[in-house]
């Protein structure tokens, strides 16, 4: 088999084309930019870090993994920046649907056999390029990160709650489910990160439907757990700030240990539109917008829980560093977790801010419980590492070898 991989940005820090060159399957990564360019290099070896804006120093961060060579990439260094920097203008928009067509043409441009495999992660928008391969001999596998229903609960929510923030009709979402569709059609085998994700690529796309189960795992050396000092009541939420992720729902059960007083801070850490910060719904925890990994890192040493009341998710990476770090997890059957009811935290039914106030005062009240839950989380994040990932991801790739 020879993988080719179709992935803009460095998800995972490359970890899927790494996987792939380390097996010797690796054909070609197709990316939008990387930061082995020699120009970018020397920016990197005289630009100090202090000095560099967040988006240059993503940029300088998209270091190509071991085993990955710049021969093996195709990626859009000019066009990338320059359509970067034109949407941060205001000049344009939608600039990654520019940058993913312009991979695409370059992936059809190759020749393909029956031994040929193309690995994509773009959501349906390379549906007809696919179709394409796969008239050519190639076969086709598709990483569903989110599950298609993703846009119906976050239409039944905004019903729940008008107002809050701008969500895209319902016509729309049944038209973007048509399109997932089609491209579901399109796949060999479909990956999904967790049964929550699978069970919805089967509601859509049928039974008979190829999906496996390959739920992601993190490089557990990139992570510094010797400074971890969990204070009491210290409770954290990490994610962008809107009705999917429930952080109307963290912020109710917030004031409602307040009302019990029951001692907690509670701070979210991610992106926050301006509507959302000043409306009443979500008062009550400490805000602290987009912050840099390493202040991540911190919140995960001080952290007491970790919650994330979600209504649809993949995978969230975020609440697999909480369980490094030793941090219990309070989370919804929705989250696509790994979190066992009762052991490594708790499992909450979605819109249920009462219960998750009962599940935190649980936990800050009995230091015990604590204890035990911070022991079983360290266990339970090392049965999910990037080498145990790996393993999952080509067990899985092999369906249709």
């Amino acid at each position: 088999m020879r993988m080719s991989v179709v992935q803009p940005g460095a998800r995972l820090h490359y970890a899927v084309p790494r996987i792939f060159a380390e097996a010797g399957l690796l054909r070609c990564l197709y990316t939008d930019i990387h930061a082995e360019h020699r120009l970018l290099r020397m920016l990197d070896g005289v630009l100090p870090y202090g000095a560099r804006p967040k988006a240059v120093r993503r940029l300088l961060g998209r270091r190509l993994p071991p085993g990955v060579a710049v021969a093996q990439v195709r990626d859009l260094p000019v066009r990338s920046l320059v359509l970067a920097f034109g949407e941060r203008l205001g000049l344009l928009k939608n600039s990654m649907d520019s940058l993913s067509s312009a991979l695409l043409v370059a992936l059809e441009s190759e020749t393909y056999g029956a031994d040929d495999v193309i690995y994509t992660v773009l959501v349906n928008e390379d549906a007809a390029a696919m179709t394409r391969l796969r008239n050519r001999g190639a076969r086709v596998i598709h990483e569903c990160m989110l599950g298609p229903d993703v846009g119906l609960w976050i239409c039944d929510e905004a019903k729940l709650y008008p107002g809050l923030e701008d969500v895209a009709p319902r016509t729309e979402v049944d038209a973007g489910r048509q399109h997932d569709l089609v491209k579901l059609a399109t796949a060999d085998l479909v990956l999904a990160p967790s049964e929550f994700t699978r069970s919805a690529i089967l509601d859509l796309a049928g039974a008979s439907k190829l999906v496996s189960v390959v739920p992601y795992g993190l490089d557990l050396d990139r992570f510094d757990t010797r400074n971890v000092r969990p204070e009491p009541g210290r409770i954290v939420m990490i994610g962008t700030v809107g009705l999917r992720k429930g952080s109307h729902h963290f912020a109710s059960a917030s004031r409602e240990l307040k009302r019990r007083g029951v001692p907690t801070s509670c701070r979210v850490a991610g992106p926050i539109p301006n509507t959302v910060r000043k409306h009443s719904t979500f008062q009550g925890p400490t805000y602290l917008g987009q912050v840099p990994r390493s202040q991540i890192g911190h919140e995960f040493q001080l952290a007491d829980i970790f919650v994330l009341p979600t209504l649809a998710e993949g995978f969230p990476l975020a609440h697999l560093e909480a369980l490094a770090h030793g941090v219990p997890v309070i989370t919804t059957p929705n989250c696509g977790s790994v979190v066992r009811n009762g052991v490594e935290g708790f499992i909450v039914p979605i819109r249920d801010p009462i219960a998750i106030a009962d599940r935190i005062e649980e936990i800050v009240t009995d230091r015990n419980l604590r204890n035990r839950m911070s022991v079983a989380a360290r266990a339970r994040a090392g049965e999910f590492t990037i080498e145990k990932y790996a393993e999952r991801l080509i067990n899985a790739v092999q369906l249709i070898a």
